[in-house]
Parts: C-alpha cells; sequence; structure tokens
C-alpha cells in the first residue's frame, strides 16, 4: 500500500529552521520547549492548494514511490465540504487539455467531474508538535512563498496596476446551452466569463488600479448593470478601426468565400452570488530558480502570470507533471531522486517554456492595454483575418487548450 500521510498544519506557525544539503530540509515549530524527535519522510509538500495537492496525488498513483513516505502540509485545519449540490465560490480555473489528461491518469478526473473534489488515501489531523526531516521539499505554498525567501531565491517581477475582480454570476433563464467561454477586451482591460453550468458562469475582470475599488463599492444590481454593458455596450467600439475592419473582411471573403460567422450573444447576467465578489492586484512573477539541493518550487511559487489566459493553474499542474516524470525516472536508473543531476533536469524544461508563456501573455496585456488607434487597427485587423481563416482559427484554439508551458 502507498503512503500518502497528509499533515493538516498551520504554516505560517512552522518555519525552517536549517536546510542542508546532506541531511535534507529540517522542519520544526519555533518553541522555547524541547525539540520533538524528527520524524524522517522522503518527500515534503509545502502547500496544499491545487498544485500542491496534485503533486501529492502523482507521488501516490506513481508505482515508483509506492514505499516512499509522503507528506503534505497545508495552512487549513480543516478539510473543506465540497459536493455537486454546494453553491459555486469565486475560485475557479479552466483546465486545458494537458492537465486533463494529467487528472485521468491520476484517476481523479471523472471523481472530480461529479463532485470537484479528490479525496487524499489518508489523512491525519494532528496537533502535536511535529519535526519532519525531509528528503526532497517541494514548495507549493503561493506566489508569497515564504520557502522560496528562506532558500534566497531570487525573482524577476512587477505589478501591473491592475487588479482582478473575481464573482460567480446568475444567468437569466432564457439563457442557451451555456457552453462558450467569452473574452472582451475593453480599453481598461479584458473582461471573461467561463460557463460553469447553464445557470452560473465566473467571472475574471480586469481593471486599472485607480478603478477597481469605485467597482467593489458598486451594489451587486450596479455591479451585474456594469457586466452587461461591458459584454454589450457599442461604447468602447472606434469607428475608424470598425470602419477598416469590415472593408478588409470584405476584401478577403471576395478573394476567399467563406460560409458566414453564426453570432451567439453573450449570456445575460441576473445577479451574482452573494459574497463571491473579490479583488486581487495582478503582478508578474518568475523565480531565477526553481530548484536548490533537495528542494524543487512548483506553481505560483515559482511563477504568477497575468490572469487573461488563464493560463496560471495550468503551468502549475504542468509542473507536476514534469516534475514526478523527472523523479521517476531518478528512481528507474536506481539514483538518488534528490540529486540536483536530475532536478536540473525539470528547471531546464520549466524555466523555458514557463518564461516563454509569461512573456507572451505580458506582451498580449500591454498590446491589449493600449488606446493607441493605430494599433488597436492593427490588432482588429490581426484578429478579424484569424478569425475568416479557418485553418489559423483552429491552430490558435487548439494552442490555447493544449498548452501547459
Amino acid at each position: 500500500m502507498r503512503q500518502l500521510l497528509s499533515l493538516r498544519r498551520s504554516l505560517v506557525s512552522i518555519r525552517f529552521s536549517s536546510y542542508s544539503v546532506s541531511s535534507g530540509a529540517t522542519v520544526s515549530h519555533d518553541w522555547p520547549n524541547p525539540p520533538v524527535p524528527a520524524e524522517n519522510v522522503d518527500v515534503t509538500i509545502a502547500g496544499g492548494g491545487l498544485v500542491g495537492s496534485a503533486m501529492a496525488l502523482a507521488f501516490a498513483a506513481s508505482p515508483f514511490f509506492k514505499n516512499h513516505k509522503i507528506v503534505l502540509l497545508e495552512s487549513q485545519s480543516k478539510l473543506p465540504k465540497v459536493s455537486k449540490n454546494q453553491p459555486y465560490s469565486n475560485r475557479v480555473c479552466a483546465l486545458n487539455t494537458q492537465s486533463v489528461n494529467l487528472f485521468r491518469k491520476l484517476g481523479a478526473w471523472d471523481l472530480m467531474k461529479s463532485v470537484r473534489v479528490q479525496k487524499v488515501s489518508r489523512m491525519q489531523l494532528q496537533d502535536e508538535k511535529v519535526n519532519l526531516q525531509t528528503g526532497l521539499l517541494i514548495a507549493a505554498d503561493g506566489y508569497q512563498s515564504s520557502i522560496r525567501e528562506m532558500a534566497k531565491i531570487s525573482t524577476i517581477q512587477w505589478n501591473y496596476d491592475q487588479f482582478g475582480i473575481v464573482a460567480t454570476l446568475q444567468l437569466a433563464d432564457n439563457t442557451p446551452e451555456n457552453v462558450v467561454a467569452w473574452q472582451r477586451f475593453l480599453p481598461t482591460g479584458p473582461i471573461a466569463c467561463l460557463p460553469l453550468s447553464n445557470t452560473h458562469s465566473s467571472l475574471v475582470w480586469t481593471v486599472p488600479k485607480s478603478m477597481h475599488k469605485s467597482m467593489m463599492n458598486l451594489t451587486d444590481e450596479q455591479f451585474v448593470d456594469e457586466i452587461n454593458k461591458a459584454f454589450t455596450s457599442d461604447t468602447y467600439k472606434q469607428d475608424m478601426v470598425i470602419s477598416i475592419t469590415d472593408r478588409l473582411r470584405s476584401y478577403w471573403r471576395q478573394i476567399v468565400p467563406s460560409s458566414p460567422t453564426i453570432y451567439q450573444w453573450p449570456p445575460t447576467i441576473i445577479n451574482i452570488e452573494p459574497r463571491s465578489r473579490a479583488a486581487f492586484p495582478l503582478s508578474l512573477l518568475n523565480a531565477n530558480q526553481y530548484i536548490r539541493p533537495r528542494l524543487a518550487l512548483v506553481g505560483d511559487s515559482a511563477h504568477r502570470i497575468h490572469p487573461m489566459a488563464g493560463q496560471g493553474v495550468n503551468m502549475g499542474f504542468g509542473d507536476v507533471e514534469c516534475l514526478i516524470k523527472v523523479l521517476e525516472q531518478a528512481v528507474r536508473d536506481g539514483a538518488d531522486f534528490n540529486s540536483l543531476t536530475y532536478l536540473v533536469d525539470y528547471e531546464r524544461q520549466r524555466q523555458a517554456q514557463c518564461l516563454a508563456r509569461l512573456l507572451s501573455i505580458d506582451a498580449l496585456n500591454r498590446l491589449y492595454s493600449t488606446k493607441f488607434t493605430p494599433v488597436v487597427a492593427l490588432r482588429s485587423i490581426g484578429l478579424s483575418f484569424v478569425n475568416e481563416f479557418v485553418p489559423f482559427k483552429k491552430f490558435f484554439a487548439k494552442q490555447a487548450a493544449s498548452s501547459t508551458s
């Protein structure tokens, strides 16, 4: 039987008292009482969010680690009760094909579809003092990672001077089958609506820092009005740009005839779920190193991206998939899976893929944040061309759905 030991601890009260290449990382409570004898484990995962839990599940599902002891540390004292009948929260992620395939491989996808949660194979809710001496520490403790700071790993980062506003939306009863993800690029930033069911969608709205407080202070009714206006109003359109793109579209259709596009209107929003509206600052972050001796960063601990393409958590799941493959190869070779010889393969692969994705999304955000008419016209022409030329449209849709980089 594989052993997956989930220890629900407060990470706030835990500090890493030492970090040694030879003896591993020791995790201890910073209390004046006599130290508790260290419990030896093979891998410690700090952070039980989406990426940390997926990492633990990957170890549990791997035949190469069935005899290893894996510890998952999480800040919450209790597991949340989640069922398909509970209201949707405002924390929603859009999984791409690679992430879905990962969860299918781990045997979790069917349960995720039916209940929206995956149970661990064993859990202890312990309150006693604990020392852990681990062979490998995996940091999945978020973009403000204390482990990354204690390991003195520097980062490249900047703030966007933007906020992301999220909410769970209630749709009108006459809404057709809700299977379309909507995104519109406004002068103030992109607004996106992701389908959750035929009655609910999830909102992610990027607004300038100067605007987010006023948006958060609106009543629910006023906020709903602003959402519907953002998706349907012609206020943000520029007549000159529309004239140019319509003329070029007409010329293009004369050269390459195409079937008329069937346009579907965005769903009508009638309300938001109580207490689902929230705002958070947007920034870019990339750690200059994803590994140190006996340490690996995954998820937001390693990188943070603008939400406009919905790639953040998918990049984290890409980290999980890459890291477990590297560690399995080490075990398959009869080597120490904590060795930097193997961990460096993880860093090399993920740094190249993640940095490229970070910079491309950053460039897109800057492109769509400008109001300069020539740039607006060029990007509109480009989008119109892609929309009219079906092979290009399919190519970009496939790339968006399958990439975890």
